[in-house]
């Protein structure tokens, strides 16, 4: 698989879908037949500080899943205003801020093996409802 990079902006407060497909080095999807997919938004200047959902098993925080056909390589991330999740705090001044962007996001997947594989990386831009 191929470790892509890109921003995606998360709205606090919205609907946020985030629909996304995993190709491999030949550009054909990858099979995530078996496979659990991983979300995690960190704070930039401390990694340890973080949410993940993973599968449909993280309640009240969202829902990662493969999405239509595994061979396809579709993932889709669903965070709804209902899911209690709360971002990393990133603004270091306490201002008010509409869009904060020290936080960062990875997806990783676990295949059947056991194997995590880390399959897109990027900025996470929040939008906090003032």
């Amino acid at each position: 698989m191929i470790l892509s990079k890109g921003g995606i902006l998360i709205s606090q407060g919205c609907d946020n879908v985030v629909e996304l497909t995993i190709y491999d080095e030949d550009g054909s999807p990858v099979d995530l037949t078996g496979c659990e997919p991983r979300f995690r938004i960190a704070d930039k200047r401390l990694s340890s500080r973080y949410v993940e959902v993973i599968g449909k098993e993280t309640p009240l925080i969202g829902t990662f899943v493969v999405d239509g056909e595994p061979t396809e390589g579709r993932l889709r991330l669903d965070l709804l205003p209902a899911d209690k999740i709360t971002l990393p705090s990133n603004n270091e001044e306490g201002e008010d801020s509409a869009l904060q962007a020290n936080n960062i996001y990875s997806i990783t997947i676990k295949d059947l093996d056991g194997k995590l594989t880390k399959v897109v990386q990027g900025d996470c831009y929040t939008e906090v409802e003032l």
